[in-house]
């Protein structure tokens, strides 16, 4: 609608809120009459395992397997960097035409702040979970 306004193909007040969103109403009606869906477009997927972190973590288990079952009480820490999605938008959830073959639908690669951390998973009923250290590191997304 924004577009269409700055192209001079509509005129909208986008100072006056109802005339704004009766305009937005309006192109999305016209869209949709067009063809044009909102939202995840079908037969693409946003996550998936690739092959080599399928045999990883296949390769994992099997590592890690005879480790626990060795000892009742194994204790197993875990080392892990995790992002958090300060921005968050939804995934492919854009306007698209379902007839256009070509259309690729891209994810953005900036994934926000990164923090690392370790979790110990103990198997004891009288022992508390507590956080030993917290340390809130900022490394940039490469």
């Amino acid at each position: 609608m924004t577009y269409l306004n700055e192209m001079d193909v509509m005129e909208v007040d986008l100072n006056n809120k109802a005339l704004t969103w009766a305009a937005v109403r309006s192109v999305q009606r016209i869209l949709k009459r067009q063809g044009y869906r909102r939202g995840k477009k079908a037969g693409s997927s946003s996550y998936h395992l690739s092959k080599s972190n399928v045999l990883a973590r296949d390769s994992y288990v099997k590592v890690m397997h005879p480790v626990v079952c060795a000892s009742p009480n194994a204790s197993v820490v875990y080392l892990d960097e995790s992002f958090i999605h300060q921005h968050y938008k939804r995934h492919n959830d854009s306007l698209f035409d379902p007839s256009d073959d070509l259309d690729v639908q891209r994810k953005e690669n900036h994934k926000g702040r990164r923090y690392c951390f370790i979790a110990d998973i103990l198997d004891s009923p009288d022992m508390e979970c507590q956080v030993v250290a917290l340390d809130r590191v900022h490394i940039p997304a490469t």
